[in-house]
């Protein structure tokens, strides 16, 4: 209830943000809103957010944003303050899966647990469905990108969100500027909390796919998923 309540509700996320991330836990580099934010972009997590943030923190350098903090909590600050506010979108299976095994490796000292926590993994995919249910509802103030598309084609995403923030690109450098600070990237060193693919992760991503196939949530989240995408 407690966690709920902090993740959906923008008073109690103020009172957390404030009182333990930046206050108890004295996390004071976490970017959050004041007069000069510009922009919100964000998504639950494993959706492409660092990426996203490490293209636009090297190719629109100047401008002021908040991002990550993965609560639906956020994006409603975001629309209270009407900012331009951008989510992405990764499929259920995809996203809930490496969210699942990032939080299963670190509590298991680096290494995925012996037995899938079914539990856990109903909570992701119930945050899943909460977070996108409020974002379809505000589809009309909110602008979705979809993970696919930033993977795929990372120059037409950041073009489209210069145009709609009126932020002016050389259109002649933005192609050769993408490609490189793609290029450089680089995720997170742990074979399993890297958000690049490889062998190991894919193994085990694929046995908590197995157990998300079977919950009546995956049809619903799959189903927000399909609507949002087109």
């Amino acid at each position: 209830m407690i966690r709920r309540l902090i993740k959906d509700h923008s008073f109690f996320y103020k009172i957390y943000f404030y009182g333990y991330l930046r206050g108890i836990k004295g996390q004071r580099d976490i970017p959050f809103f004041n007069a000069s934010t510009q922009l919100y972009f964000g998504a639950v997590p494993r959706s492409g957010n660092t990426y996203l943030n490490h293209l636009i923190r090297n190719i629109m350098p100047d401008l002021n944003s908040v991002h990550h903090l993965h609560s639906l909590a956020v994006v409603k600050i975001a629309l209270q303050r009407k900012l331009p506010t951008f989510i992405l979108i990764r499929e259920p299976e995809e996203c809930v899966s490496s969210a699942y095994l990032k939080r299963s490796v670190i509590q298991n000292n680096g290494q995925p647990a012996d037995e899938i926590d079914l539990e856990l993994l109903k909570q992701f995919l119930e945050d899943y469905i909460s977070y996108y249910k409020y974002v379809d509802k505000e589809r009309k103030k909110i602008s979705i990108i979809h993970f696919e598309d930033l993977i795929k084609s990372p120059q037409k995403v950041l073009k489209d969100m210069a145009d709609k923030l009126g932020y002016t690109l050389n259109d002649e450098d933005l192609n050769s500027q993408t490609q490189y600070f793609a290029s450089t990237y680089k995720s997170n060193i742990s074979k399993y909390g890297s958000s690049k693919p490889n062998e190991d992760k894919k193994r085990e991503k694929r046995k908590i796919k197995e157990a998300i196939f079977h919950f009546d949530e995956y049809k619903e989240a799959k189903k927000l998923y399909e609507r949002m995408i087109h």
